[in-house]
């Protein structure tokens, strides 16, 4: 691995540890970790890897197929763990370069119950207006009359819901099953 950096001849060396959260979308897939645009190692989900960089300021970035995180800037210290964290990001950035489908950034990973939670809820919450605004506004002829349009908005919104729903039981379960794997 060479990175280019003066310091790396004389042994002045840290290390990224980088974890991947459990979230299902490329579950069985690996990210691809880059340093200064040298392919460093890889990290699948559940996991955590720790990569030895020459000291210094690196650009760290994760990939998979054409997507790719936004670069994260860091300064790595000799003898020092700079702690990263890698998960899903915008499904809809698939559009090469595609930057922000996975995310990136610093820290370590902090609990995904509470992001899970969220979306369960908002889901429930979109479910219940649904259905409320369909019962509320059913009629025998409402989809062909002047209704039709509120109450197909009314379906559009309840299946929103649902999606919202499965996505945050799938999240609530990964967290809580995704926690023990290796």
């Amino acid at each position: 691995m060479d990175i280019g950096s003066s310091s790396a001849a004389f042994g002045a060396w840290g290390r990224v540890r980088v974890t991947r959260s459990a979230a299902y979308r490329d579950l069985i897939r690996p990210y691809q970790l880059y340093a200064d645009g040298h392919r460093v190692g890889e990290v699948r989900a559940r996991q955590s890897v720790d990569i030895p960089l020459p000291v210094g300021r690196r650009s760290l970035e994760a990939r998979i197929d054409w997507c790719r995180s936004k670069v994260v800037q860091v300064d790595v210290l000799e003898q020092e763990c700079v702690d990263l964290t890698v998960g899903t990001g915008n499904f809809l950035a698939i559009v090469p370069p595609a930057r922000g489908y996975i995310r990136l950034r610093r820290g370590t990973p902090s609990s995904e119950l509470a992001p899970a939670i969220v979306r369960l809820l908002i889901g429930a919450v979109l479910l219940v207006a649904a259905v409320a605004g369909l019962l509320h506004g059913w009629s025998g002829d409402a989809l062909t009359g002047a209704r039709g349009l509120p109450l197909l908005l009314m379906v559009v919104v309840g299946a929103l819901g649902a999606v919202t729903v499965v996505d945050g039981i799938i999240r609530l379960l990964t967290v809580r099953f995704g926690q023990s794997g290796a």
